[in-house]
């Protein structure tokens, strides 16, 4: 929290077309914001007063926060045709050269999973995936991603892929990229609100 005002800048890098939109926020001291995918327009048909224009293309989109304060960025859906939720919190900066994530469970409680990776900087980057399983095999894959874009796969897209074991991810390359598993977890009954 702050006690001033945070000017925030939300850039969508899409996965489909490779185009960029962005939104401009001020977050009022000790406050908290949002925005709804209404608001983005294109980043070089922007100025410094957003405004609200037609609807983004649908598809999978990459996003970037960056606030001239302090900030926790967070994202959070919920579907309740597929009864599905999902949320991920913010990396800090542009992202990293390397990092873990520890949480994959394709095939335990969902029959989908997917890997984002974000490359925000001007420059094309390969990233490198390993895959470790809990039975002490693992898999690699590289994945290209170029300057200023997102990339999503699926990960029984990867031959071989074992099924319903848990496993971590280590991540590596040479310029910062976001990288997020998304697992969405499906429940019936009583599991989930039928809100």
């Amino acid at each position: 929290p702050s006690n001033t005002l945070i000017r925030a800048e939300v850039r969508l890098f899409n996965t489909d077309n490779n185009r960029v939109y962005r939104v401009i926020r001020d977050v009022p001291a000790f406050g908290r914001s949002g925005v709804y995918m209404s608001e983005f327009q294109l980043a070089d048909d922007l100025t410094d007063t957003p405004e609200i224009f037609a609807s983004i293309p649908n598809g999978v989109y990459g996003v970037t926060v960056v606030a001239d304060g302090p900030l926790v960025a967070a994202q959070s859906t919920y579907d309740p045709s597929k009864r599905q939720a999902t949320g991920t919190i913010g990396a800090d900066n542009l992202g990293t050269t390397a990092g873990i994530l520890p949480e994959g469970q394709f095939g335990q409680r969902n029959t989908t999973e997917s890997v984002g990776i974000l490359n925000s900087t001007s420059t094309a980057t390969t990233v490198a995936l390993t895959f470790s399983f809990q039975n002490g095999s693992s898999v690699r894959q590289e994945v290209q991603v170029p300057a200023n874009s997102h990339r999503t796969f699926n990960v029984s897209s990867i031959p071989n892929f074992p099924t319903a074991q848990p496993y971590g991810i280590r991540y590596s390359s040479a310029t910062p990229v976001s990288v997020n598993l998304n697992s969405p977890v499906s429940a019936s009954g009583s599991n989930f609100s039928d809100a």
